[in-house]
């Protein structure tokens, strides 16, 4: 027997899985997997879907900010002419263009998200991608929120009135934003243009996020590929011309709201104003929020032992510094020469740096180079028929624990199988030496078309062809009897495939599923478009509505103006000031003789010195009314100083509004 098969072979730690709890996360794993698979065999990779969820998002935004830049030389932010300004023709296309490439931005996004918590890409180094891509979500959402407001219809007025609703429950002004969407006299249109600012704004907040979130990641791929992008403009365009956004109508304060087309995915929170309290929305908003930012400290398990350089033999070529997907590699000075050092704190255990590295010089502690080489050596110390396999672990080709300490699998016989943690940890030389021990075939596999290590199955793939360092360097003796694959999700299948006798050739893509690609993303846009004509009824729709505002000081309460100042030394003394308390405003509404509301509003401010506020929508039933008001602003009870009457006729669906205003009295609309 030779001496390395007298040897004891080390046995790495194999690692579980990175996230918990494992099994979840491998179901949902193998779930994308397979319809990532199922998509491949209708489409070519170049056009899954899939496989371009980040990139496809981006494409998307950018196709809405152009539309958006060309939309501005239509639109006008003002609130009387905002809804007319984009009804021609070509603004209508762009407006509709602008919108369903939002919609399908957002789709694409959540999708990604949803594709990225599934793989657990959010553990360990990546915890960075992952808070940043939230808060890109949420930026996102506030962004396509804001737009909906501007349009000005009736479902851009619910938005306002939703949004002015819960920054009051902030209590952060002391006139409520409410109180200016009860009638259109009191409408702002500096608050409508500074919305119109924010909206064209903060798209420079999202290109800043995305360069942070891009920012650990080395050769990003932040765009489509052409064929995709020119489907995905294509259909975009396509959908708009066919189906044009729904425009119903400018918002009319003066009528109640019966229904109004919402879009999902920006004005899904509309169908909960009005059921659901301000404060039970901003607890479930922060909750949510909160939920997505812990989800690298709630769901992960461990973090991979990084790799190490050791010094002595690097040689400082530098070439894992180009190789690393995640910019864990750099060069610093040591004695005199520069050698590489890995980041900690970015290393992910993937092992892509060994596979680049001629020397030797890094090591992964989980799998060392010299544990592979020396069970290469004990496996095929003498003549065999058996070929070896390095899968990668993260293809979950074979299920955990399924191999044995001698490389077996029950369903691969003749095959010796070694997994790592990326098919770019199989350095060149292993392949190279594994040939010259015998074995029958070397099989490379990877995972699928989108790896979880982005480019480790791409440098592999090129060292293995002689077309990357230190590939070129290394002569394989039986090229011939090399194969490297993606596996799908159906990996334990492309394995026997693979090592079969003859193994199967991989036909080419055909034109017909370049159409089907076409196709299948046409499909996509259409549906999460057309998703975005929901129809939906307010919470409440009253018969008619008064409404009753009013913007008013108290009274200033009887000894509460003190002089500040006069309990310390006179020199000590400052300008002299005086703190009061204003009584807060009582008002009482009676319909018909019959009284329906009857409240104090206390003064805002920290100090309670500012004005009261008062916002009340009364339900009342078509016909003809009599409306009583009182206001005591006095702090005494039964002084009702300010009062009217009024008997109104309502419409079926018709608002009337009573303001109160200091010095102006009431005024009805």
């Amino acid at each position: 027997m030779s001496q390395a098969a007298q040897q004891p072979v080390p046995e790495a730690a194999t690692p579980g899985s990175v996230a918990r709890p494992a099994g979840l996360f491998r179901a949902l794993e193998r779930g994308f997997a397979r319809a990532q698979t199922g998509l491949s065999a209708l489409a070519p990779d170049e056009l899954n879907p899939l496989l371009h969820l980040g990139a496809a998002a981006n494409t998307a935004l950018m196709i809405s900010a152009a539309s958006g830049i060309l939309l501005l030389f239509f639109y006008v932010p003002a609130v009387d002419q905002a809804y007319e300004s984009v009804l021609g023709p070509l603004a209508g296309f762009l407006r509709t263009l602008h919108r369903y490439s939002s919609d399908a931005c957002m789709l694409l996004v959540l999708l990604h998200l949803l594709k990225t918590f599934a793989a657990a890409r959010f553990a360990g180094a990546r915890w960075v991608a992952w808070f940043t891509g939230v808060g890109l979500l949420f930026t996102l959402w506030l962004d396509g929120w804001l737009g909906y407001w501007m349009l000005w219809d009736e479902g851009g007025a619910q938005t306002a009135m939703m949004s002015a609703a819960m920054v009051d429950a902030l209590g952060l002004f002391s006139t409520p934003l409410s109180r200016g969407f009860a009638a259109h006299s009191l409408l702002n249109s500096l608050l409508f243009f500074v919305v119109f600012f924010c909206h064209i704004a903060i798209p420079l907040l999202l290109a800043a996020g995305i360069w942070l979130h891009l920012l650990r990641i080395s050769k990003p791929r932040l765009l489509t590929n052409r064929s995709l992008t020119l489907v995905l403009v294509a259909s975009l365009c396509a959908v708009s011309l066919l189906f044009p956004a729904p425009a119903r109508g400018e918002a009319d304060l003066a009528r109640v709201t019966g229904e109004y087309v919402l879009d999902p995915w920006y004005q899904a929170p509309l169908v909960l104003y009005g059921r659901v309290g301000e404060g039970l929305l901003w607890l479930a908003f922060a909750a949510g929020a909160l939920g997505l930012v812990a989800v690298p400290w709630l769901f992960s398990r461990r973090r991979r032992a990084p790799a190490k350089v050791d010094s002595s033999r690097c040689t400082g070529c530098e070439q894992c510094v180009k190789d690393c997907p995640f910019g864990a590699n750099s060069m610093v000075a040591f004695e005199g020469r520069r050698v590489s050092r890995i980041d900690p704190g970015k290393c992910l255990g993937c092992g892509i740096c060994i596979g680049s590295c001629s020397p030797a010089a890094i090591v992964l502690p989980e799998l060392p180079l010299e544990v592979l080489r020396r069970r290469i050596d004990l496996w095929f110390s003498s003549p065999s028929s058996d070929q070896l396999a390095f899968v990668c672990r993260e293809s979950a080709a074979l299920a955990h624990h399924s191999v044995t300490s001698e490389g077996r699998h029950p369903e691969l016989p003749g095959v010796r199988i070694i997994e790592v943690p990326c098919a770019g940890l199989v350095h060149p030389e292993l392949v190279q030496r594994a040939q010259r021990r015998g074995a029958a075939r070397v099989v490379v596999a990877a995972c699928g078309a989108d790896p979880h290590y982005r480019l480790g199955a791409h440098w592999m793939e090129e060292r293995l062809k002689g077309k990357r360092d230190p590939g070129h360097k290394i002569h394989l003796p039986a090229p011939e009897k090399l194969c490297t694959l993606r596996l799908s999700a159906f990996g334990l299948l492309d394995l026997k495939r693979a090592t079969a006798p003859t193994p199967a050739a991989i036909a080419s893509p055909r034109k017909s599923r370049w159409v089907m690609g076409a196709l299948l993303w046409l499909a996509l846009i259409s549906g999460c478009s057309l998703a975005g004509w929901v129809t939906v009824t307010p919470s409440s729709v009253p018969p008619s509505e008064l409404v009753v505002t009013f913007l008013h000081s108290g009274e200033i309460l009887p000894d509460s103006g003190q002089s500040a100042g006069n309990d310390v030394a006179p020199h000590m003394r400052g300008a002299r000031t005086s703190m009061v308390e204003r009584a807060p405003v009582e008002m009482r509404v009676f319909v018909d003789g019959v009284e329906v509301v009857n409240r104090a509003y206390f003064p805002s401010g920290l100090a309670g010195a500012g004005p009261s506020a008062a916002l009340e929508r009364i339900p009342v039933e078509a016909g003809q009314h009599e409306i009583r008001i009182e206001i005591n602003d006095t702090g005494k009870p039964g002084q009702w100083r300010h009062h009217e009457t009024r008997r109104l006729e309502f419409k079926a669906r018709e608002r009337h509004v009573a303001r109160f205003d200091t010095g102006r009295g009431f005024s009805w609309e």
